[in-house]
């Protein structure tokens, strides 16, 4: 493990290579590796005091308001995140990302709306990717302005969530504020080269789970179709200021890294925050590590500069 990195970080990484991965690998029934993960969330997965999850509809697809404390809006001013939760498009939800979803809005001065989209097998191709674009057209319809909505998501949720953005842009829709994606899975057919390389350093997530959720999510589509896959998709124009994050040891690293060429090859502006000795989305641990809070608080900064970017240039100017 690379040098410099946090004590409670090593334990962590640890702990899902001994325990998260093995578990994931084990468990072959999605619906059982469900109520396991859940179970591991509420004991492993910080929750604040004053986190509130209020159950919600937006759009037709159910969901949560995640915050923390009072809600960060106002009824002149309203800023939400977005955000898919990761879980290889077959499991995940609230007990796993609203409190991390709820710090993260919070901080960046907003609101998230966790959506409980359809899950496979029980639900493939093309459900989860048709109720994350109901949820935007019902944030639109609720009277949201474009400029007041981020899109984020980690690991599936994260090809989800370019997957939203390829399906905006098809239907002539406005762009959001913004896009964050944490530990992406943006490559269904798991074509990165650090699938082969960082495969024993991955801490979290097996290769073998990942080959077979992808086949239960596509439901008989191709892995490298553009709207399974968003890496393969068309990006020919600047999409909104977009962030990424991936740990340098991590099997999916190279989604992360040809992305963010591709976007900024588009003409975009891409921030990468690359973090050494950290498995699969290690900002969910915020508070229990120090570079899971540091990943927290860039992501929290990038949302403030994406949603008030005029006071971000007069800070700029204040400080020349």
């Amino acid at each position: 493990m690379a040098k410099g990195i946090s004590k409670r970080q090593r334990f962590w990484t640890l702990f899902q290579h001994l325990f998260e991965k093995p578990l994931i690998g084990a468990v072959r029934s999605q619906p059982l590796l469900r109520r396991v993960a859940g179970l591991h969330a509420w004991m492993c997965y910080p929750r604040p005091m004053d986190v509130r999850l209020q159950k919600g509809e937006v759009g037709g697809v159910p969901g949560r308001w995640c915050d923390l404390g009072t809600p960060a809006v106002t009824p002149d001013s309203k800023k939400v995140l977005l955000w898919l939760h990761g879980g290889a498009f077959t499991v995940g939800g609230v007990g796993s990302h609203g409190a991390w979803a709820a710090t993260v809005a919070a901080a960046g001065g907003a609101r998230a709306f966790l959506a409980d989209y359809r899950l496979a097998p029980e639900h493939p191709f093309p459900a989860a990717p048709d109720d994350a674009e109901a949820v935007y057209r019902g944030l639109l319809a609720e009277g949201y302005q474009p400029s007041d909505i981020a899109i984020a998501g980690d690991s599936a949720g994260g090809a989800l969530a370019f997957a939203l953005l390829a399906r905006i842009r098809a239907a002539g829709l406005p762009d959001p504020a913004a896009m964050m994606a944490v530990s992406p899975w943006f490559d269904l057919s798991l074509s990165g080269e650090s699938v082969r390389t960082n495969k024993r350093s991955e801490a979290m997530v097996p290769e073998s789970w990942l080959r077979r959720t992808a086949q239960l999510y596509a439901g008989g589509q191709s892995l490298d179709n553009p709207a399974v896959s968003p890496l393969f998709a068309e990006w020919d124009r600047p999409p909104p200021p977009t962030m990424l994050l991936t740990g340098e040891d991590e099997l999916l690293r190279d989604d992360t890294e040809r992305m963010a060429n591709i976007l900024s090859a588009a003409g975009g502006q891409v921030e990468v925050l690359r973090q050494a000795g950290a498995g699969h989305i290690w900002p969910v641990r915020m508070h229990l590590t120090p570079e899971a809070s540091y990943a927290n608080n860039q992501m929290a900064a990038f949302l403030r500069r994406a949603f008030w970017p005029e006071a971000f240039q007069l800070h700029l100017a204040e400080e020349r």
